[in-house]
């Protein structure tokens, strides 16, 4: 029998809409957190001549980006707010367990984003263009005043309108 006639047997199955992961797809398409990190930082240093430390991931869904944020770091912490419990659990299963004792830096709460705005954070993000589940303009304003309310006194928030660092790039598809 040919070497690769054996070891092929073994391989994992292919995986289909019914076995796959759909929050580790979810991250593959939409999120690739070193780049964001990175541009934040820079714009954050440039505006305001320091570091930014604490973070506020509002709908952090898997909490990638927080958990990203915290590894990039040792005096970085972050908060993650989402509404959906099975998704946190996912979160905390697979980042925080992963951060092992430095999961103590990130906080990930079942709260609804317009609720929270302490403590105070440097920087507050809202990606994946997940601020649109408010449809009507008065839920957005309040949003967008919690989220000021939310931050330091020099802080920063960042939303995306456009999708992916890659959107400031002449490139063709």
């Amino acid at each position: 029998m040919p070497p690769n006639a054996r070891s092929s047997r073994r391989l994992k199955p292919r995986p289909s809409a019914r076995t796959a992961d759909r929050f580790q797809l979810y991250e593959q398409a939409v999120q690739d957190p070193p780049p964001d990190i990175r541009l934040l930082t820079k714009v954050f240093e440039r505006e305001r001549g320091r570091k930014p430390l604490s973070l506020r991931e509002d709908f952090c869904g898997t909490a990638f980006f927080s958990t990203e944020w915290v590894k990039s770091r040792r005096d970085r912490t972050a908060i993650g707010l989402d509404l959906h419990a099975p998704t946190l659990a996912y979160a905390r299963r697979k980042h925080l367990r992963a951060l092992g004792k430095e999961a103590r830096r990130v906080r990930l709460l079942r709260q609804n984003v317009i609720s929270v705005t302490r403590p105070p954070v440097d920087l507050c993000v809202a990606f994946n263009f997940s601020y649109c589940v408010f449809h009507d303009r008065p839920t957005l304003k309040r949003y967008l005043e919690h989220a000021r309310r939310s931050l330091a006194p020099d802080g920063m928030f960042a939303l995306d309108l456009q999708g992916g660092t890659e959107a400031f790039e002449a490139m063709e598809d």
